[in-house]
């Protein structure tokens, strides 16, 4: 059941999955409160608010404790008010909870007028009511009726309006109400502010997506009548800056727009929200009922807060209860108790007897009632009821139960006609309470009798809050539906555009699945080594995959001592050429019967030494080149270890297998958890009991453990099966499906298999299905999915039917705008776009990777256009740019030819073909100038697959200089961007690279811009401006509201909002000037060794932290912010040098006491770790560990800190063109990597870039590009380690790379790697040894008080305002009253949201 124990209209996918609000777990729990500035007015778009602040200059607004003012101790001013004081009750809020047996929260439901939101609001509230849970509707036109009916429809009054519902609200969620406000509240704004005044966990925001035209036909009220008949009349509003992500190829737009204020959604704008808990859709003829949407928030706040490894998105109003947790009293029944009569007991006993030998109470126990079965002679000694239950019907089942003594299994079980039915079990306790979920089916409608079991007849039963609620097969399914589309999938707006950047209407989009991202795989044995066929048809479908016997014990060592790897090692290269995964199966078997006859006669020490060889050989050989380890298998039903070695036998063995490969998940892999209810040996209970075991045993507490259910099911119990999962879930380690078939003729096991995977694919803990279908000629295991010739039989049918529901093709039609919307399973697709209605219909093809919202930040999609855009600068000083006078101004360079194309639709473009050597290509030459800046662009494609294309720049002495690379297809023209800088004036020669000399180039829309570097720090200056301040208007009055002309604004700016910093060593701990040297300039740091594996574990084992940790209390006690450098350096020369020549088995068990004591050391004191630093150079790790070690580095140290940002830092990649290693390109492919990498999509991830630029003049025009490539990503991008060169111009160059980091949008923050003399720093150094300003030292100076806004005094105008550009961030801002000449203080921010802003002040109120 839910934790709630409270009816949702479909059952619930997890028991850890509550009612968050609805659930109590008892103690007083601060809540956390977003952070509000006095005067944060900000929202996405600009908006207009009215401050009224007292004579001391406060602002009214809500103090962080969530009540306006709170003092317990003094009289306070708020607003208007006057000497007031919050008064506290002995009755608490907590108080309130236990009560009413749920926590109050606020669902807030916006949308359009007419998009539905009173009608679902009624409707959730009514789902709300049959659960016995109280709600309180704020309906907007209600609210106007009375407590806001002195308000208008003016902005202002909307705002007040907005604000009083949200404080009512409030009122209603701390008195223990779920609140369900419904207002349009179009402004994001207003929204945000009564998000604030709740604790994180108490807001859902639930937006109707409803288009305007569906509201206008709709139109209940007729009020878009009169506003487009002009008779809702409004005044004139300022316009706001629009911000619109397309997720195709994420294109951002700003707009402006002038609106009027008079009805929203035709002249007043409505701001839908960026980052609403639950969006509800509707469109033409396609919309759910109102129950239908009630039922979507009921789903979404069943699902629970899961830990930070899976891809679930959390619930803001969730407070996890595990299913194992017991409770000091029981909850409600779930579904009011479903078909059970007197579910809680509070009749008596009416509708209960007794079962078998044994008597029956009634019991009160602090105002719960309950019955007890005591004096109990058998197991089945207990209470009972009798139903009917119907054929074709899913029962889920739940009861809270407790015993008398001790630590007693307790099981459901309903006797019926066709025999006895275990419904569910779990281990009770005394003195709290325990939940027991399970569920059934009946093979024919009947009557049934439920009663409870135990085997210890010594203890009483206590039984309470008891459910039995039936479901159809098709609502059943509808829940299945519904999760899948929540958890598996994402929404994704596509946009055609044609090669000027216009929309295409009417285009067609093809979307064709390349990988689905979901584990989704089938067992393998020997014989696809040698049949093609079978090996066509796994490759098409399959992603993972386990070997049915090949990696067993019995297969690779028949004779003791004679090891034979060589089937798995052809199998795995099988597996690893197609890429697919592979789980590892198995390293130990526990059932005696499967060991081979030489194991069996071991005695206990040989036997132990045989295991140890066993897991040392098997793990070692396959380290870094599996996904997971199935260590012990099948050991709740078997013992052969542990009658060898002991009871703790399998949790040692687990341990060996950390040592030798912790990095790759260890499973503990069973059979009949979910399958079977009557194998009391493997019950859910007493799996989660064994896994708590393994990790309990010492060294065991850090293992990278897994639930592995092999699935082999005959008749399939789903509500069972969904139970069962429930109480494993709570363990919070991935849940695989490892050995799923079906027992039963072909026709059952079609229809049965479907079942079970589509109940596993929506279930959100599930992390991948591998069915057991390994093919031989004499027959599968227990069931096939195809028959000899490889065609499918009705199992395979349904795995393909599957396969393409969850992936699979689409085809649709753009909109007017050249929009289409679909919802797609999260994994990798081909996007085909053909557009129509010209000459010939011509076509192009992108790549799209969907992945869970989470991560979806990271867009590594690869641009590719139908026709290439326009030549930039109008190809700038390249001749013949598009090639419409063929080849003209360009020749054949190198070997090969060049050959004129054109396109269907008549676009012109070049060919270089029959080539030898990388560089044969085009080329042209150019007159480049001294001192200039070039931008390049080119447009190009290769006629083969995908492939490197480069522009290189051969300079007059010969030497060859590479400006930018892209990664080309076939079929679709990739932008090709990059730079150069002119040392001298020559005549250079440009021509293309590519690897491939197979592969054609063809170029089209060439352009090389020059620029001076006065034209240069002119866009930069532009940049800053746009990206780095934003606009504010003060008008300030007196109290009647008169425009107070000649108030003098005083404005300081206290912070920064961009990170702007330097690097420290230990020499500042001991250094006076160095520490005032360095406070007074930086707010943000870096280490430059101090917490490198090398400073602090020099010695093996013997850990030293005292630098660093001095260093952190300096920053700390400063204010200071700290990046993590680093966790571990991929770089062998940087290695401690005890850890040089550790073998692979002894560098993970170091490497995994590192991780976790430098981590957890400093966890949530850092704003970023650097992981694995340089890992695009060097590979230290991946070669001791196989290639997935820095991956599996990040997910641990996001396990370990996930509340920090975890960077990927490497050189060269902005700074020098010629690093093939580090480029652009292959850092965003490296960075997927990592990201993709099983278990780190919820990962923070963060770009960092050294900056380390040698002496000489920058390539700030290569820089831009890199950066531009990277911006793509989404993802924040750092300047980590910037410093320059000794060189002449060093404190110039240092400037210009400083300038255009900080111009660029997608830099989030610059940390230089430089410093004072007396601290070592010898390269760039910003002071000498009495701390006085070098030239460098001067530029830092200059810019740091360039880039924020200096104090000044400001003089309002006769309406009383100004308008000044302020940098982001904090403000103290004083106005002078001209006449009386009173100061009135404020304290204001300039947020990065927020281009333009308008403050209303009142003084003197």
């Amino acid at each position: 059941m839910n934790a709630s124990g409270f009816k949702p209209a479909l059952p619930g996918i997890s028991s850890s999955k509550s009612l968050g609000f609805f659930s109590f777990s008892g103690g007083n729990q601060p809540f956390d409160l977003k952070p509000r500035g006095v005067c944060l007015i900000k929202a996405a778009m600009e908006e207009t608010r009215t401050l009224k602040l007292d004579v001391n200059g406060k602002v009214g607004d809500k103090l962080p404790n969530g009540h306006a003012g709170k003092n317990h101790n003094q009289l306070s001013t708020i607003g208007n008010s006057t000497n007031i004081k919050w008064h506290e009750c002995p009755v608490e809020k907590i108080d309130r909870q236990k009560l009413l047996k749920q926590k109050g929260c606020v669902i807030w439901i916006t949308g359009l007028s007419g998009s539905g939101k009173s009608t679902v609001a009624c409707a959730l509230s009514h789902m709300l009511y049959q659960r016995g849970n109280l709600s309180y509707i704020l309906d907007g036109d209600n609210i106007r009726h009375g407590l806001n009916r002195d308000l208008s429809f003016k902005t202002e009054d909307r705002a007040e309006n907005i604000r009083r519902v949200g404080e009512v609200a409030k009122l209603f969620a701390d008195a223990g109400f779920i609140c369900i406000a419904c207002l349009i509240s179009p402004y994001r704004r207003d929204r945000a502010e009564c998000r604030a005044m709740l604790p994180s966990e108490g807001f859902v925001e639930v937006f109707m997506d409803v288009p305007l035209q569906v509201c206008e036909n709709r139109d209940p009220k007729g009020l878009y009548k009169l506003a487009r008949a002009g008779k809702i009349k409004g005044i004139l509003r300022e316009p706001q800056c629009n911000r619109v992500l397309l997720a195709y190829l994420t294109v951002k737009s700003s707009n402006i727009h002038l609106y009027l204020t008079g009805f929203t959604g035709i002249d007043d704008p409505y701001e839908p929200p960026l980052d609403a808990e639950i969006v509800l859709q509707c469109n033409t003829g396609d919309c759910s009922t109102p129950c239908d949407m009630a039922e979507k928030v009921i789903s979404y706040l069943e699902v629970s807060v899961h830990d930070h490894s899976t891809e679930q998105i959390q619930n803001p109003c969730q407070k996890l209860l595990s299913s194992l947790q017991c409770l000091e009293n029981p909850l409600r029944p779930q579904y009011n108790g479903g078909i059970i009569v007197n579910p809680e007991l509070n009749d008596g006993l009416r509708g209960w007897s007794t079962f078998g030998d044994a008597k029956t109470e009634h019991r009160e126990s602090n105002g719960n009632k309950y019955v007890v079965a005591h004096s109990r002679k058998n197991p089945y000694g207990s209470m009972s009821q009798k139903l009917y239950l119907k054929k074709n019907h899913l029962y889920t089942f739940s009861a809270w139960v407790q015993v008398s003594e001790g630590n007693v299994q307790v099981t459901a079980i309903f006797k019926t006609d066709s025999g006895f039915k275990k419904a569910g079990s779990v281990f009770a306790e005394p003195k709290c309470w325990s939940m027991l979920k399970g569920g059934l089916t009946v093979d024919s409608s009947g009557p049934a009798e439920l009663y409870f079991e135990s085997n210890n007849t010594s203890v009483e039963i206590w039984v309470d809050s008891i459910s039995l609620q039936p479901f159809t097969e098709k609502e059943w399914r509808s829940h299945q539906d519904q999760s899948i589309e929540r958890t598996r999938k994402e929404k994704v707006r596509i946009q055609a555009i044609d090669e000027q950047g216009n929309p295409l209407s009417n285009a067609t989009i093809s979307i064709k699945q390349n990988k689905l991202r979901f584990p989704f795989g089938c067992a393998i044995n020997k014989n696809i080594l040698s049949n093609t066929a079978y090996q066509d048809w796994f490759t098409s479908r399959f992603g993972v995959t386990a070997f049915e016997d090949e990696m067993k014990w019995y297969s690779t060592e028949a004779t003791r001592g004679q090891v034979d790897y060589s089937v798995p090692d052809a199998m795995l290269a099988f597996a690893e050429q197609h890429n697919i995964a592979v789980r590892g199966h198995n390293v130990i078997w526990d059932d005696p019967k499967y060991q081979n006859g030489w194991v069996n006669s071991l005695s206990p020490n040989d036997f132990r030494t045989a295991v140890q060889a066993r897991v040392g050989s098997v793990m070692t050989r396959y380290r870094g080149r599996l996904i997971a380890w199935d260590v012990v298998n099948e050991n709740m039903h078997f013992s052969f270890v542990e009658s060898k070695l002991g009871q703790n036998a399998s949790s040692a063995i687990y341990n060996w297998a950390g040592k030798t490969d912790g990095l790759t998940t260890l499973f503990l892999n069973e059979y009949d958890t979910i399958e079977k209810s009557g194998d009391g040996a493997a019950s859910p209970a007493k799996y989660h009991q064994k896994l708590k075991e393994i990790q309990s045993f010492p060294g065991n507490a850090n293992l990278r453990m897994g639930i592995g259910l092999e699935s082999h099911f005959t008749i399939p119990n789903l509500p069972y099966m969904r139970a069962s999962l429930d109480t494993l879930a709570s363990a919070n380690v991935p849940i695989w499906l490892t050995e799923v078939d079906v027992q039963g003729n072909p026709a059952q096991q079609a229809q049965y298999l479907e079942q079970i995977l589509r109940e596993a694919y929506s279930y959100p803990k599930i992390a991948g299905i591998v069915i057991w279908s390994a093919w031989k000629p004499q027959g599968c295991y227990r069931m096939c999915l195809t028959d000899n010739n490889f065609k499918n039989l009705a199992t395979g049918d349904v795995v393909d039917k599957l396969l393409h529901e969850w992936g699979g093709s689409l085809i649709g039609m753009t909109d007017a705008n050249g929009f289409f919307e679909a919802s797609l399973s999260h994994g990798d697709y081909n996007v085909k776009i053909i557009r129509h209605g010209v000459t010939d219909i011509s076509s192009s093809t992108s790549n799209l990777k969907v992945a869970p919202t989470v991560a979806s930040r990271t867009n590594l999609i690869h641009q590719c256009l139908i026709e290439p855009r326009r030549a930039q600068y109008e190809g700038g000083i390249i001749a013949n740019p598009d090639f419409t006078h063929g080849v003209q101004g360009w020749i054949v360079f190198g070997q090969g030819a060049v050959k004129e194309g054109i396109s269907k639709n008549g676009n012109r473009y070049i060919v270089a073909h029959s080539r030898r050597q990388p560089l044969d290509s085009i080329s042209q030459k150019v007159q480049l100038e001294k001192g200039k800046l070039y931008s390049f662009s080119a447009w190009v494609q290769i006629n083969g697959g995908r492939g490197n294309v480069a522009v290189v720049f051969k300079m007059s002495r010969g030497e060859l200089v590479r400006g930018g690379k892209v990664l080309a297809g076939n079929g679709c023209w990739s932008l090709l961007k990059g730079g150069v800088f002119a040392n001298t004036s020559s005549r250079v020669e440009i021509l293309f690279e590519s690897k491939n000399t197979e592969a054609e180039i063809w170029v089209d829309n060439v352009s090389l811009q020059p620029f001076t570097m006065e034209q240069w720090r002119s866009h930069q200056d532009e940049s800053t401006d746009k990206e780095r301040k934003g606009k504010v208007r003060f008008e300030v009055r007196n109290a009647n509201g008169t425009a107070i002309e000649g108030a003098r604004f005083s404005i300081k700016q206290t912070k920064s909002d961009f990170p702007f910093g330097c690097c420290m060593n230990y020499h500042i701990i001991n250094s006076t000037d160095y520490q005032n040297w360095f406070a007074l300039r930086f707010k943000y740091t870096t280490f430059t060794n101090e917490m490198k594996w090398y400073s602090t574990e020099k010695i093996q084992g013997q850990e030293n932290y005292t630098v660093a940790d001095a260093m952190v209390r300096f920053a700390q006690q400063n204010g200071i912010s700290i990046r993590g450098h680093n966790i571990f350096w991929d770089d062998p020369v940087y290695q401690p040098h005890w850890v040089k020549n550790l073998t692979s088995e002894e560098l993970q068990k170091a490497a995994a006491q590192r991780i976790k004591s430098v981590v957890s050391r400093y966890a949530g004191q850092l704003i970023a770790w650097d992981v694995m630093n340089e890992n695009l150079h060097f590979s230290f790790f991946e070669d001791k560990l196989g290639k997935n070690a820095s991956a599996v580095y990040y997910a641990r140290a996001y396990q370990l800190d996930p509340d920090t940002t975890m960077f990927l830092n490497e050189y060269n990649t902005i700074e020098y063109s010629s690093d093939e290693k580090a480029n652009p390109f292959n850092y965003k492919t490296k960075l997927d990597e990592i990201l993709s990498y099983p278990g780190n999509q919820g990962i923070s991830a963060g770009i960092g870039l050294q900056g380390h630029f040698g002496s000489g003049q920058p390539n700030l025009a290569y820089m831009r590009s890199c950066l531009d490539i990277l911006g793509s990503t989404g993802l924040p991008i750092w300047l980590t380690e910037v410093d320059v060169g000794k060189d002449p111009n060093q404190a110039e160059y240092l400037e210009q790379v400083l300038r255009e980091g900080y111009s660029h949008p997608a830099v989030k923050g610059i940390i230089m790697f430089v410093g004072p003399a007396n601290a070592g720093f010898n390269s760039t150094v910003l002071a000498d040894e009495d701390f006085k300003n070098t030239p460098a030292g001067d530029v830092v100076d200059k810019l740091i008080d360039e880039w924020k806004f200096q104090t000044t005094e400001i003089k309002a105008d006769g309406k009383g305002s100004i308008e000044i550009p302020l940098f982001h961030g904090d403000y103290n801002i004083t106005v002078k009253d001209p006449v009386s000449s009173s100061l009135t203080a404020f304290s204001y921010k300039m947020t990065k949201d927020v281009t333009r802003d308008t403050v209303h002040l009142r003084i003197n109120a």
